[in-house]
């Protein structure tokens, strides 16, 4: 059996407090709750292959093509798919990042070069740095997280521009993961569609089980400017990538309001600062992280949260990273303070098993 090596494992346990996985606390709006049951009853045809409600409805909200649209089972599904259809020879990630990337190429038999975010920067992209990797590694593909994964930081607009202008002169395709870009302050949900669609070497992945709080429904879309791009993901893999009640899940949410993302933010906001100052009280090492989720250094081995009936996504298999490193989700208010008291307690014992 492959070994897992993601947050939301939850099963096969009691009681448990997921901090492994990143999903909205605020929850899943109730007009897609309603949306999913009332497709449990329509659910006995085959879905739609073309999924043409599903990218007319995209396509509205988005100001995009709805040809350029693709939608998977998740945004990891679409990664495979990306790698399938396009077939780099050499890749390049942007790391430390989300680990299917790496699966996913290697399923290829691509060639992966590393180019590494440091401690020292806090963890964020330097575009003068990667450009110059990227004219020296001359990649067929390139993945770089915006937010990036597990760090949570982001890479402004004018960085961006200058990362893809480098990869068009170095004959490579920019793929932007931006699954967690609802949580970013001051950013927009439309953040680089416009200059995604004026190019043909650009892909922009997002993830509406992040925001939406619907990982069990799985939902992903890519939009890119490039036809033959789209063509090639689209003729991957099984011809229903995406479920009926999904379909109708993503429908109902493209009509979500602004409110909603508002609401979000706001209360993401505040607890992430909250987690970030308990967590630098207790004498952990915190980065910056514009996602819903904080990313730590901890002086002390944390595997006694399991115990207690906690999950914390450890970073120790992420490439450049080790044990020392985690990664929490921010959660309700009330689920934040027992994590603190939580590890309050932890380092408390060590003291004294160490003292």
């Amino acid at each position: 059996m492959r070994e897992y090596g993601h947050g939301g494992d939850i099963y096969g346990q009691k009681n448990i407090l997921d901090f492994s996985a990143s999903l909205n606390p605020v929850g899943m709006p109730f007009e897609i709750v309603e949306a999913v049951r009332r497709s449990a009853l329509e659910s006995s045809p085959y879905p739609d292959p073309q999924l043409r409600r599903l990218k007319e409805a995209g396509a509205a909200r988005l100001d995009a093509p709805s040809q350029s649209l693709v939608f998977g089972n998740g945004a990891s599904d679409l990664i495979f798919r990306i790698c399938l259809g396009l077939k780099p020879r050499k890749a390049l990630i942007e790391e430390p990042a989300f680990s299917e990337y790496q699966r996913a190429l290697n399923l290829v038999g691509c060639e992966v070069f590393h180019h590494s975010q440091t401690r020292e920067n806090g963890f964020v992209t330097q575009a003068d740095s990667l450009t110059e990797a990227i004219s020296c590694a001359q990649p067929d593909l390139i993945f770089i997280g915006c937010p990036s994964n597990p760090a949570g930081t982001m890479v402004d607009k004018e960085d961006m521009v200058k990362i893809c202008d480098c990869a068009k002169y170095a004959g490579s395709v920019v793929v932007i993961d931006r699954s967690f870009i609802y949580f970013a302050e001051g950013v927009d949900e439309y953040f680089f569609i416009e200059d995604t669609l004026k190019r043909d070497n650009v892909i922009l992945l997002d993830s509406m089980t992040k925001i939406f709080a619907m990982a069990g429904l799985r939902l992903g879309f890519l939009i890119t400017g490039d036809k033959a791009i789209c063509e090639a993901v689209e003729n991957c893999l099984q011809p229903w990538p995406v479920s009926r009640p999904a379909e109708e899940a993503g429908i109902a949410a493209f009509g979500v309001g602004p409110e909603f993302f508002a609401k979000t933010k706001r209360y993401v906001a505040k607890e992430r600062q909250f987690l970030l100052d308990g967590l630098s009280a207790l004498g952990m090492e915190t980065f910056r992280s514009e996602a819903n989720y904080v990313f730590f250094r901890s002086p002390v081995n944390l595997k006694g949260l399991k115990d207690r009936g906690i999950l914390l996504r450890n970073c120790g298999n992420y490439w450049s990273l080790d044990e020392s490193y985690y990664r929490a989700a921010v959660r309700t208010h009330q689920e934040n303070e027992v994590l603190m008291d939580a590890l309050k307690d932890i380092l408390e014992e060590k003291g004294e098993t160490d003292g």
